[in-house]
């Protein structure tokens, strides 16, 4: 397990860019970014993907448009539910990796 940072909560130190420094609202709104990118790929709706991680769907709107930061648990979430690469949605991979 890593290490936490002064300050850090753990619930945010698995929030670190491949850098190894801690995600910025930048790096936020490219994991909604992706997310969206994905869900329009594979055809799916907020609802669907709201349902799948059990969050309201204006939550899937407000993480694609980066204004709520990602949970660890729906991140994971995503991996199970629909084989998403968590690698590639936080921005470590290209979109063919998808």
């Amino acid at each position: 397990m890593p290490s936490e940072a002064a300050g850090e909560s753990g619930a945010d130190v698995w929030m670190r860019t491949e850098r190894g420094g801690i995600m910025t609202e930048r790096d936020f709104k490219l994991i909604g970014e992706r997310l969206q990118r994905f869900r329009e790929i594979r055809g799916l709706s907020r609802a669907v993907v709201a349902h799948r991680l059990g969050i309201t769907t204006e939550d899937v709107e407000d993480l694609e448009t980066g204004k709520t930061r990602p949970r660890r648990e729906w991140i994971e979430s995503l991996r199970e539910a629909f084989a998403l690469d968590p690698g590639w949605l936080l921005g470590g991979k290209t979109l063919d990796d998808l």
